[in-house]
């Protein structure tokens, strides 16, 4: 059942979200991990597979029909052993009694009362088998007085009239009997059930025990590992080589590594007025609630309700203040209806079609040898264009250990509009708290400051690698349409056209440059 209903919870997020085998695992993860989200379809079902074992109590189980039934544990006894002795009376009203003085009348009262309870529950256990019910029974503590006891036994035992306290009765009889007169008991009924009713001694457990000072225990060892550990393997990212770290196995890039540190908080700061976008908190937190919304939402769609719906469930689900519900909602609007502007065309995101982009797009591509000088070498020339002159700054956090092995990203979206290729990189860094921090040369600053020139050149190489493999008739010069950097604190069209938005169209020689310094064959 759990596998089936797995499946089914997979199958329609890789329908929504568009992702491949990749993907639904690191989807599945970050479930595992980090969800929050408590959603009614993802809870545990117990009766959606008929074929399923089903562990339910006698209570629960009324009602119910199983073609095969297993009662392990039917010998609880009917003991009324507890302080306060009560009982129903027999004389038809049915009258509930409490007896303070704890009389033996009562005292055989109350245990026959239970007696027939447990009789009654048995009844239940037993008729939810179709097809074939197992019982277990023999001598077990406390099993003298119990239904089955009763249902197995007493007719042998009962010798004394009806007026006997039945429960004293049945314990007197079960407990002066050895085993082999009980089984001859089960064995009687047997034949008189006409085939109905099979007895099987169950076997003595095996002593499974380990005799940790057995005489047979040899002498321990281990042995030397002679092999050769290739240290220098790794899954590499942009992060691992721009941060200093070892290989990195970081779900994706969420802006959580800027080297502007801030502290992050789920209220305003002290100012004056409304909380706008630029006050909204800062840090991995806000980062990831960022980009789940720019996943979940539909770009095409103006229904405004429907973004407020998905901003406020957002809101709630990473823990921030109602209150930034409105902020949210204007940069969505903000961003969406923005221009962006490239060598061929315009577009704005809201004429993008859902069918039409993936999110999350993760990557890999093998990684031959490489250290921190291949990178440089692979740029050199290029770095007017790179912002930072022919020895760029961002260079500078080039600082990772030769390596080797995988190359691995996530493209936070990739789209077409009009036969071109685009992928997009939300980034929620704050600039500034005023739309002119959000500038062109503020935009490049920040680009080479963190190392983003580099991130997008290695995105893009990865998006050029796979379309090749996926499209026969594709060419860079004639597919490719560039990459957005959308710094969505700065969007803002009406006061600063192209404020917050960086594009690149990165050259072709560059990327078939980089692509032979990190890839093998290339």
């Amino acid at each position: 059942t759990n596998l089936l209903h797995l499946s089914e919870i997979l199958h329609k997020i890789s329908v929504e979200k568009k992702t491949g085998m990749t993907g639904l695992v690191r989807w599945l993860s970050e479930q595992r991990e980090t969800s929050r989200e408590k959603l009614e379809e993802h809870l545990l079902r117990l009766e959606s597979d008929a074929a399923a074992v089903k562990i339910v109590t006698i209570h629960k189980s009324k009602g119910l029909e199983f073609p095969v039934v297993f009662c392990p544990f039917s010998w609880g006894g009917s003991g009324a052993g507890g302080e306060e002795i009560v009982f129903h009376d027999d004389s038809g009203e049915r009258k509930l009694i409490l007896d303070l003085d704890r009389s033996e009348k009562s005292l055989a009262a109350a245990r026959k009362e239970l007696l027939s309870e447990n009789i009654r529950l048995l009844y239940v256990a037993i008729t939810r088998a179709k097809k074939r019910c197992y019982l277990v029974w023999g001598r077990i503590n406390k099993a003298e007085t119990s239904a089955m006891a009763y249902l197995l036994h007493y007719t042998r035992g009962n010798g004394h009239g009806a007026d006997e306290d039945v429960v004293t009765a049945l314990k007197n009889y079960f407990t002066g009997k050895n085993d082999s007169e009980l089984l001859d008991d089960i064995v009687e009924l047997k034949k008189r059930a006409g085939g109905t009713i099979d007895v099987s001694v169950l076997p003595s457990p095996v002593d499974g025990r380990y005799d940790f000072y057995g005489e047979n225990t040899g002498q321990l060892f281990c042995r030397n590992f002679t092999g050769k550990i290739d240290d220098d393997f790794k899954v590499s990212s942009y992060s691992s080589l721009t941060a200093g770290s070892p290989a990195s196995y970081d779900i994706r890039d969420v802006d959580a590594g800027t080297r502007i540190a801030f502290e992050e908080s789920t209220g305003p700061k002290q100012q004056s007025g409304m909380p706008d976008i630029f006050s909204f908190p800062r840090g991995a937190r806000a980062g990831i609630f960022f980009h789940d919304i720019f996943e979940q939402i539909d770009y095409s769609s103006s229904e405004a309700a429907a973004r407020e719906g998905l901003a406020a469930g957002k809101l709630r689900e990473y823990g921030f203040g109602a209150f930034w519900k409105g902020p949210v909602c204007n940069m969505i609007n903000k961003v969406l209806d923005a221009p962006l502007y490239t060598d061929k065309m315009t577009i704005r995101l809201s004429e993008v079609d859902k069918a039409d982009r993936v999110n999350e797009m993760e990557f890999y591509f093998p990684l031959k040898m490489i250290a921190p000088d291949v990178i440089k070498k692979a740029f050199k020339g290029y770095g007017q264009i790179m912002a930072g002159g022919e020895d760029p700054i961002w260079s500078d956090n080039l600082v990772f250990s030769p390596s080797k092995g995988f190359m691995k990203g996530y493209i936070d979206m990739v789209f077409t509009h009009n036969g071109l290729y685009f992928l997009v990189d939300w980034k929620s860094n704050y600039l500034g708290s005023v739309i002119e921090n959000y500038g062109k040369t503020s935009l490049n600053e920040a680009m080479a400051r963190e190392s983003y020139i580099l991130q997008y050149h290695l995105y893009a190489l990865a998006l050029h690698q796979y379309l090749k493999l996926k499209n026969r008739d594709y060419n860079y010069r004639d597919y490719f349409g560039g990459v957005f950097y959308v710094f969505i604190r700065g969007v803002d069209d009406s006061k600063s056209p192209g404020s917050g938005i960086y594009y690149d169209l990165p050259d072709i020689s560059l990327i078939n440059r980089l692509g032979k310094a990190l890839i093998s064959g290339y």
